[in-house]
């Protein structure tokens, strides 16, 4: 009786994932390249974007973007050609705050391919984590916010040379490295920002977009672990990635 079992449930969880990535992805594409054709985001050399891979692990900035936090729709977007061509061989997987999104409507549409992290405690010893690695070791892509909230909510922040700013982020990409190997990880940074970024804010988790005058900027770039990374600790290697951001964030396009 349990092989019927799994293959229903299987099968209910293929119906769920093409539900929600052409019932939601398709709206939200369209979106996307209206904006992007109407010069509101612009993107550093999108025909040259890396295709998303088996084991990729895509880390971004979170700004709150359009006072609606679209950069959380805005940086899987930018493959949504590829995971609306192959809905189950290149969905990527969504880590999700689990106090904010596990009983909300954007967790419950997500399940399928949510893992639910506390974001501002993730490390090796969360369970959260070890999804995220076993995730990446099944050869599944994972999109994962490197701080571990709003940028505006924040208290305690890093600053680029170009006065960028990031909240310190988590232990959790330095553990998956030192676990999987960074030779074996594949992490791509991307950046997303759109005029000044605010540091305090008491708006609700989602608003309703506010469209300024700057356009949103997005940049990319692999990250290359430096010589030695394996002798660091995890404090240690955090800095190291979250500089990596921070460079990119200073790039000039």
């Amino acid at each position: 009786m349990k092989k019927p079992k799994k293959l229903v449930i299987g099968f209910l969880v293929s119906a769920w994932i093409l539900a929600v990535m052409y019932g939601v992805g398709v709206p939200l594409l369209l979106l996307f390249l209206l904006l992007y054709c109407g010069g509101r985001i612009q993107i550093d050399n999108y025909k040259g974007l890396p295709p998303l891979e088996p084991g990729m692990l895509v880390i971004y900035n979170h700004p709150d973007l359009f006072d609606c936090m679209f950069e959380i729709f805005l940086v899987p977007l930018l493959w949504a050609k590829q995971w609306l061509r192959h809905p189950f061989t290149a969905t990527p997987w969504f880590t999700m705050c689990r106090r904010n999104f596990k009983k909300m409507w954007l967790g419950i549409l997500m399940k399928p391919r949510a893992i639910f992290i506390n974001r501002e405690t993730a490390n090796g010893s969360g369970v959260g984590a070890r999804a995220m690695r076993n995730v990446l070791v099944d050869r599944g892509a994972i999109i994962h916010p490197l701080e571990p909230g709003r940028t505006c909510t924040g208290k305690d922040f890093m600053i680029s040379p170009g006065g960028k700013k990031i909240r310190l982020p988590t232990s959790s990409v330095a553990w998956l490295c030192h676990m999987i190997g960074a030779g074996n990880l594949k992490i791509l940074l991307v950046w997303t920002e759109a005029g000044k970024i605010v540091l305090k804010s008491r708006k609700p988790l989602f608003s309703w977009p506010h469209f300024g005058r700057e356009p949103v900027i997005v940049k990319y770039s692999w990250f290359e672990p430096p010589v030695g990374w394996e002798a660091m600790t995890r404090a240690k290697l955090t800095i190291v990635i979250a500089n990596a951001m921070l460079a990119l964030a200073d790039r000039t396009t």
